[in-house]
């Protein structure tokens, strides 16, 4: 384990407990990002049901040089600190890995979520493990290829994130590091019941941890046929209560109770509450698009462009400052999502769980599903 990894991650999440407060209290604004997402692209090698991204029309994207600009000029601002690449898919992105390896000469600590697709080429796999990941986290949403390549309408995908799975390991083992796999899964009405064994399957691999995320309604498939029915919803609650039994004894699944007990209303459409009373996105969230808008939260405007402005001016400008007064106020609530304000010492010991505990070795017997 990477004990001074974990001691910068966790050293970060408490520094935001003083300048939220202040801010909370008196409206003085110190605060620094801290939740730091470069959404790369919108394209995508796959054409999941439940996603958008891969359905936008392109658009004129940062290039890599962009990026790598505004990555620096966030060093500048904050001094060390974490960064996580999502898309579309990341690896689809000209000069991705030109990208991680300028986090790694600056020494900024970075995560990855991704489809796993590039994990079968062993050259994308030493490149990505010599630049150094904190974590990476793949999205598999089946234990079996009828289900997980279906939903992601794309033949032998489950096969290949096994082997990605399996080079990654080997790669990681190699280099003497310690960088954590996540599986992350979106329940909906075509795999929810399959959740428990999706847990085994990624212990069986080798994966660290699991984590579950309800569907959210993007798209006509999400709204319509991978929406649980009420009574989807009511059997849904037992999965749940054997997701938390098997969480009790071990299983080493990262969602809170919370989260967990609170699916099914979300898929019934009743309010749930966050676990965050007052929101913190504005407070937190720096979020660079493909053509390289910043934004904290996206039902709010964006707050500067980092192709053309410096990461502090951006931050410390009239709209920034703007939006963190609106996003205080706001009642809508956002439970889930991948930035969802939660609770700082919930966090920090989720995160000590998924780093410090060792992954499993994988079983022998595991096929390449």
């Amino acid at each position: 384990m990477d004990l001074a990894l974990i001691a910068r991650l966790g050293l970060r999440h408490l520094s935001t407990v003083a300048p939220e407060a202040l801010y909370l209290r008196t409206g003085v604004d110190v605060t620094r990002p801290t939740e730091i997402r470069a959404l790369l692209t919108d394209r995508c090698n796959y054409a999941c049901l439940q996603c958008g991204c891969w359905r936008r029309p392109e658009v004129d994207e940062m290039p890599a040089e962009g990026w790598i600009r505004a990555i620096e000029s966030l060093g500048e601002f904050l001094g060390r600190y974490r960064i996580q690449f999502v898309g579309g898919e990341p690896f689809v992105k000209k000069g991705f890995l030109d990208i991680l390896e300028c986090c790694r000469r600056n020494r900024i600590d970075f995560g990855v979520i991704t489809n796993g697709s590039a994990f079968k080429n062993l050259r994308v796999v030493e490149r990505f493990v010599a630049a150094g990941p904190a974590h990476v986290e793949i999205s598999v949403d089946g234990p079996t290829p009828e289900l997980h390549d279906r939903l992601r309408a794309a033949p032998g995908s489950l096969a290949a994130i096994t082997a990605g799975i399996r080079n990654l390991r080997e790669a990681r083992a190699a280099a003497g590091r310690s960088f954590p796999i996540r599986i992350k899964s979106t329940l909906n009405a075509a795999n929810f019941r399959t959740a428990p064994d999706l847990v085994r399957w990624a212990e069986d691999r080798g994966a660290t941890s699991i984590d579950f995320e309800p569907l959210r309604g993007w798209t006509e498939e999400a709204r319509g046929e991978l929406w649980p029915t009420a009574a989807e919803c009511d059997e849904m609650e037992g999965v749940i209560a054997e997701l938390l039994a098997m969480q009790a004894r071990g299983a080493r699944i990262e969602t809170s109770t919370y989260r967990l007990l609170r699916m099914p209303d979300h898929f019934r459409r009743l309010k749930v509450e966050p676990e965050v009373g007052t929101c913190r996105i504005g407070l937190r969230v720096y979020s660079i698009d493909p053509r390289g808008r910043v934004t904290s939260c996206g039902d709010f405007g964006a707050i500067g462009d980092a192709s053309r402005q410096s990461a502090r001016e951006i931050w410390t400008g009239e709209a920034a400052r703007a939006l963190r007064a609106e996003t205080v106020a706001c009642t809508k609530g956002c439970p889930y999502g991948c930035m969802a304000s939660r609770p700082i010492l919930p966090t920090i010991s989720r995160g000590l769980k998924v780093f410090m505990r060792p992954a499993p070795a994988p079983t022998p017997e595991a096929g390449p599903a």
